[in-house]
């Protein structure tokens, strides 16, 4: 059931996807199988994602307040809930990074970054790859580039077979680009990122993926083109697709930075 659920997260079915991991956590005694270590380590990794959700609908107070919760239960498994841990304080980061929250930001990324090595050598995917992402992403957003890098090669360097991940990999790496001027670099990164988003019907990601492309095209002064790409945005994360209202205020926000009107 938790992975039905992370199909309809992944395809941006976000509702659907919240309430199959609730339902999952109900009936937790049934998930308790060889791939958990307990009943307490698959709670965790059930509501590791599920939280994720209020970041995506950029719900970013109850996020902050569901990870710091969570983070006591990953300190409970110890050795086991390191990987986790370090997943969880990516999160924290990014959320507080989004609000503004800077310091607070920057305390949860120097944390995780002083033990990602549990994160990358975690067999649980999806807490691994937006782990690095939301990680690689402060580093790019505070201009250290060189160890941003670093961490987005950690996304597809044991999985590289894993289509969704050249997605995220090339979706952080575009926004790196950008951010460092390398405008051209950025934007194949950008259509390479927003062709395998599409393919697999990554919504979410790909809403984020047509954001950050027309923010490259504002940064280089085409305001056609990213006016294409901030609609497409909004497309995505709007009533009849994914239904994210505190997306669209990102994005509206954003674009009245280039709009006329």
């Amino acid at each position: 059931m938790s992975s039905l659920g992370d199909l309809y997260h992944v395809n941006g079915n976000l509702k659907q996807a919240y309430e199959l991991y609730s339902e999952s956590l109900k009936h937790n005694k049934m998930l308790s199988c060889d791939y958990y270590n307990s009943k307490e380590d698959s709670e965790v990794d059930i509501l590791g994602a599920l939280y994720f959700i209020f970041i995506r609908f950029g719900d970013y107070g109850q996020a902050i307040k569901n990870f710091q919760e969570l983070q006591k239960k990953a300190d409970s498994l110890e050795i086991k809930g390191k990987p986790y841990l370090i997943y969880i304080k990516s999160c924290l980061s990014l959320a507080n990074n989004e609000i503004g929250n800077n310091e607070k930001s920057f305390q949860y990324l120097i944390e995780a970054l002083n033990e990602r090595d549990f994160l990358l050598k975690s067999e649980k995917t999806w807490i691994k790859v937006y782990g690095l992402y939301n990680l690689g992403k402060i580093l790019t957003q505070r201009k250290i580039f060189e160890e941003a890098m670093d961490i987005f090669e950690g996304i597809i360097k044991d999985s590289p077979e894993y289509i969704l991940f050249k997605g995220i990999y090339n979706l952080g790496l575009g926004e790196l680009y950008c951010i460092k001027k390398d405008y051209n670099t950025g934007l194949d990164h950008h259509f390479q990122s927003i062709e395998i988003l599409d393919k697999i019907g990554a919504k979410c990601d790909l809403a984020e993926a047509y954001f950050q492309l027309a923010l490259t095209y504002q940064a280089m002064g085409d305001q056609p083109n990213s006016k294409i790409y901030f609609e497409k945005a909004l497309d995505l994360w709007g009533p009849k697709q994914i239904d994210a209202p505190k997306q669209i205020e990102r994005v509206k926000k954003a674009w009245l930075l280039d709009s006329p009107e």
